[in-house]
C-alpha cells in the first residue's frame, strides 16, 4: 500500500493518462517478434536523444532471443492513433506466499510521447497485477545509490552519481521511489584474487541490464 507522496504520484499518473486518452495494452506472445522490431526502432530514437557514447556493457536492447520470452509480459501505452508512448517488459522471478512476482526488466518512455506515459503505465501495471493476485512488482536495482567514498572505487562511483557522466543513478532512484513502498539493500562482494575493475565491469553488465534503459 502506498501513502503520502507516493500515493499522490500514482493517482496523478492515472488521472493524467486517462485525461490524455492513453491506453495500456499487453502485447501477446504471438505479436512479440513483430512488436520488437517496432520497439527497437523507437529505442534507437530514444538513444539518439541522449547524445552519449554507446557503451556495450551499459545497455541491453529489446529483442526476442531470451529463453524466458514466453513467460515475459510486455506492456505498452498507446493513444487513439496507435502511437506508442511507453513500454515496460516484466519477467516473473520468484514465488512469494504462493503468488507470482514480477520484475521490471525494461522501462522506456519514447521521444514525442506524453510526459506521464511511463508513470501511467507503471501505476496501471501495479493496480492490474495486484488485482491478479501478484504479491510484488519489483522495479529493480538502483546501482551505487548508497555507495560511500571510503575507497578509490567507492569515490569513483560517488563521482559518477554526483556528476552522472555514464549513469543517472540519483534520477532513477528518485523515480522508482515514487512507485515503491519497500527498499531492500543489495551488497557487492569482490574477490581479492581478481582485478577489481574486471569484477566491476561484470557487475555493471548484470546490474545495468536489470536497471532497464534509464541513463
Amino acid at each position: 500500500k502506498l501513502s503520502g507522496y507516493a500515493s499522490r504520484d500514482v493517482r496523478r499518473a492515472l488521472r493524467k493518462g486517462q485525461q490524455a486518452g492513453l491506453k495500456v495494452v499487453e502485447i501477446p506472445n504471438s505479436e512479440k517478434v513483430k512488436s520488437a522490431k517496432i520497439l527497437a526502432k523507437k529505442e534507437e530514437q530514444w538513444l539518439a536523444t541522449k547524445g552519449r557514447w554507446s557503451i556495450g556493457f551499459l545497455l541491453s536492447r529489446i529483442h526476442t532471443t531470451y529463453a524466458s520470452l514466453p513467460q515475459e509480459r510486455w506492456f505498452k501505452v498507446i493513444d487513439d492513433d496507435n502511437f506508442i508512448h511507453a513500454f515496460v517488459e516484466t519477467t516473473p522471478y520468484r514465488q512469494k506466499n504462493d503468488h507470482l512476482c514480477y520484475y521490471v526488466d525494461h522501462m522506456l518512455q519514447f521521444p514525442g510521447g506524453h510526459r506521464f506515459a511511463l508513470d501511467f503505465l507503471l501505476s496501471h501495471l501495479a493496480v492490474t497485477l495486484k488485482n491478479e493476485g501478484c504479491a510484488e512488482l519489483n522495479l529493480g536495482f538502483c546501482a551505487f545509490q548508497k555507495t560511500q567514498p571510503t575507497t578509490m572505487i567507492g569515490l569513483g562511483l560517488c563521482l559518477n552519481r554526483w556528476f552522472e557522466p555514464f549513469y543517472n543513478s540519483q534520477g532513477i532512484y528518485l523515480y522508482k521511489k515514487k512507485f515503491s513502498n519497500k527498499e531492500v539493500p543489495r551488497f557487492l562482494m569482490l574477490n581479492k584474487q581478481q582485478p577489481q575493475w574486471q569484477q566491476l565491469l561484470a557487475m555493471f553488465q548484470v546490474t545495468f541490464r536489470c536497471q532497464a534503459l534509464f541513463l
